[in-house]
């Protein structure tokens, strides 16, 4: 989540491709040269926490949808 909050805040979201390129280099191209933390801590400038979880873990579900889909 604290990854996927990072491409939500670039500029044009999860087709950002600034922060494409910058994920493909800090994290897929390290491959398994670096641990996960050393690889997220390159990619979001900061080490990773559970912010970004406790934050969508807390929020209202949308049940809209479904709503919709039963009333059918």
């Amino acid at each position: 989540m604290d990854l996927l909050q990072a491409f939500k805040s670039a500029p044009d979201g999860l087709l950002d491709r600034d922060m494409s390129r910058h994920y493909r280099r800090t994290i897929l191209e390290a491959g398994s040269t670096k641990t996960a933390i050393e690889m997220c801590t390159d990619f979001l400038g900061r080490p990773p926490n559970a912010d970004a979880f406790y934050e969508w873990v807390s929020s209202p579900l949308d049940l809209s949808a479904l709503e919709k889909q039963a009333s059918k």
